[in-house]
């Protein structure tokens, strides 16, 4: 294909505003303070069957996001959906800041460590094309687990060492862990399945106050660690197999997380 010459590519694009504006496509922009958590499924995954994006809607509330919605906040509310769309499904919802700003921090872990797992998925298709056998291509499988699980267990005590406080004399600091280390497994399990994610904040309009000169900036840093870790959650497109091995029916994963979706600590 020739190529397009750059006055040409611009021309267009300046077209192209007012052409969306009469038709009054307009575009996608948060509001002062809003964050959202984007999750983009993979048709196959769910097999293009609306049952299974329901559960898995299901499941994306109660194993994914229910545990670090009760880590911070101290109990699993109802998450807020702004936006369904296809061809893959692309789903947005609403988060508090104070849980987009950790779940954002391990997303970007788990995708760091995915990046490493990656080769070695890479290297597993490549020797299975040269007919390796099952039993040595499984130590492909094996280093990559295990890469993973420590990535999910460092995540999982730094999580909780940073909400003790709020989780002290609860009395469910060993379900919480239990409940966010699922959670993580989840979340790496989707990565390797090809699911993508993105997370956008903007930071509330700085007001001062009646009594103070200088505006509220307290929650700043906030958005500003949720857009560092925004930058590592880049789209990746997968060849070959899955290597992680860390997935579970969607109907076993309903049952566990109907016994949590609706806990709240006291």
């Amino acid at each position: 294909m020739p190529a397009v010459p750059l006055d040409e590519v611009q021309s267009s694009l300046a077209d192209l505003d007012p052409a969306m504006d009469s038709l009054n496509i307009g575009t996608d922009e948060l509001a002062p303070g809003e964050v959202e958590l984007g999750f983009l499924i993979p048709r196959a995954f769910v097999r293009n069957e609306l049952a299974l994006l329901g559960s898995e809607l299901e499941d994306l509330k109660n194993i994914i996001l229910g545990p670090f919605l009760e880590l911070v906040t101290g109990s699993r509310p109802d998450v807020p959906l702004k936006t369904i769309a296809s061809s893959d499904f692309s789903i947005l919802v609403h988060l508090n800041v104070d849980v987009a700003k950790i779940l954002a921090q391990c997303l970007a872990a788990i995708i760091g460590s995915y990046a490493n797992i990656r080769q070695a998925r890479t290297l597993r298709e490549q020797a299975k094309d040269i007919g390796m056998s099952n039993e040595n291509l499984a130590g492909f499988e094996r280093h990559a687990l295990e890469k993973m699980n420590e990535t999910v267990s460092e995540l999982t005590d730094q999580v909780m060492t940073e909400y003790a406080q709020q989780l002290s004399g609860h009395g469910r600091e060993h379900e919480v862990r239990t409940a966010i280390t699922m959670s993580l497994e989840g979340l790496a399990h989707r990565v390797d399945m090809g699911y993508n994610f993105e997370i956008r904040a903007l930071p509330p309009t700085s007001e001062a106050s009646e009594d103070d000169e200088e505006p509220d900036t307290s929650q700043h840093a906030d958005y500003d660690s949720i857009a560092d870790s925004a930058k590592h959650l880049g789209y990746m497109n997968l060849d070959g197999q899955p290597i992680l091995g860390l997935g579970f029916s969607q109907d076993e994963s309903s049952e566990d997380a109907e016994g949590d979706s609706s806990t709240e600590t006291p």
